[in-house]
């Protein structure tokens, strides 16, 4: 990457090494990159949706050699941000912000450059961003799809270029199900590793704040400045490394371009000799329940002054959502949470034998618009690990024959992103070197 010249991509092509080593030499100016994205979402934001509200202006053309200097970034719309108003997707709540978000800060402080707010399922309580009052946020390999939800507004920037970076969120799988869809990079750290303030929650203990870039190097430049004391990092070779793969035992769930491409990328990661196992999701049904329980209870709880004022005033969807949620006892609510206890010994049991755990992102391609969505099978292979808090990482890969992008997710034990971005770059540049149709 530090030998290409800014003549030889567009701007909004660049990585965030790139840009930097650009900017640093005097190559480009904070203005050239501002102008390039804009002129991008002018162009593409009518037909992909991706943005709500946009910059006005450049902020600041400080050329500081700070980690992030003038990197663009899209922010879901339930993080507070100077100077934009907050909807949360939602037709109601519209407030603006005399501070930023928490994890908006951290990236600010390190240079990043907003270009606006971008769209999410409204409250971030879905997994399509079919939104009823800002309207549906579309695929950037296909228009008539949806770029899946919550995130699907930061998902489809940073598919599109209309973005480097987004910043979205994940309780069930709301950063990695659109990265999955959109072919980009979703990372959902260790629960409570990037602070959730100032986001508008949707299930305090299951929120977590998520990360999407095009490529993993880029992940690592983001993740970085999160201050990662608390992340750890073990040496990895192929002789050491003990991965599981759970896919045998759902690969019936599997449409077929998804199980050609899981096909295709574990014939690959045996060119690399990792010694591999078959898993199964611990306690899956029972997961999967705790975590419907918990999310809707909490979610519920948050939206019940609203729900007995003004329920007309949300969306269908989100609406029975709601209204099913309230009759939910407190009883289950605490038979769920010492269910997820009892998951997350599954997990801690699993990683005492394997570093990695490696499943498909979701069971099916992007779906299209006018098609009914299940939640369930969408969130199916991501909610567990919200449930157990555990970081995981969703990475693009394509199946012969198909030209939509597929979502491999790799999964690690607490704390531990540095070696899973580690693990997943590597995997990253074997699908690059194989396969012409990655998008790097």
């Amino acid at each position: 990457m530090d030998s290409i010249s800014i003549k030889d991509k567009p701007i909004v092509e660049m990585s965030i090494t790139a840009l930097r080593k650009a900017l640093r030499l005097g190559e480009l100016h904070p203005l050239e990159i501002y102008e390039a994205y804009m002129d991008k979402i002018s162009l593409l934001n009518p037909v992909i949706n991706a943005y709500t509200h946009l910059s006005n202006k450049l902020e600041t053309d400080d050329i500081r050699d700070l980690p992030l200097s003038n990197i663009p970034i899209g922010i879901k719309d339930i993080f507070d941000v100077k100077g934009y108003p907050t909807t949360a997707g939602s037709q109601f709540l519209h407030y603006n912000p005399s501070t930023n978000a928490s994890a908006v800060s951290v990236l600010t402080q390190n240079g990043a450059m907003v270009l606006g707010k971008t769209n999410t399922h409204e409250f971030a309580m879905g997994t399509t961003t079919i939104n009823p009052h800002f309207g549906t946020t579309t695929n950037p390999w296909d228009s008539k799809r949806i770029a899946g939800g919550s995130s699907g507004g930061s998902a489809a920037a940073v598919g599109a270029n209309m973005a480097l970076v987004g910043l979205g969120s994940d309780t069930a799988g709301s950063t990695r199900i659109p990265a999955a869809f959109c072919g980009v990079i979703g990372l959902k750290p260790t629960y409570d590793q990037i602070s959730c303030q100032g986001m508008i929650p949707l299930s305090w203990s299951l929120d977590h704040v998520g990360l999407l870039t095009r490529t993993v190097e880029d992940m690592q430049h983001v993740y970085s400045v999160f201050g990662t004391k608390s992340s750890k990092s073990y040496s990895l070779t192929p002789k050491t490394l003990r991965v599981g793969i759970i896919w045998d035992s759902i690969s019936h769930l599997l449409d077929p371009v998804t199980n050609r491409a899981m096909i295709n990328f574990v014939e690959q990661m045996q060119t690399l000799n990792i010694k591999t196992a078959s898993y199964e999701f611990p306690l899956w049904e029972e997961t999967m329940t705790c975590g419907f329980v918990i999310s809707r209870i909490e979610a519920a709880a948050y939206h019940h002054k609203w729900l007995e004022e003004i329920p007309n005033q949300y969306g269908e969807d989100v609406r029975i959502l709601l209204k099913t949620a309230q009759g939910l006892s407190g009883v289950e609510y605490v038979q769920a949470q010492r269910m997820r206890s009892m998951v997350i010994q599954k997990y801690e049991q699993i990683f005492e034998s394997v570093d990695f755990l490696i499943t498909p992102t979701v069971s099916v391609i992007a779906p299209l618009i006018t098609d009914p969505v299940d939640r369930r099978v969408l969130t199916q292979f991501t909610m567990p690990f919200d449930v157990a808090g555990i970081p995981v990482v969703s990475i693009p890969v394509w199946a012969s024959g198909s030209n939509l992008p597929v979502g491999i997710q790799i999964a690690t034990k607490w704390n531990h992103e540095l070696s899973l971005l580690k693990f997943a770059r590597s995997i990253e540049e074997q699908l690059k070197s194989q396969s012409q149709n990655f998008p790097i």
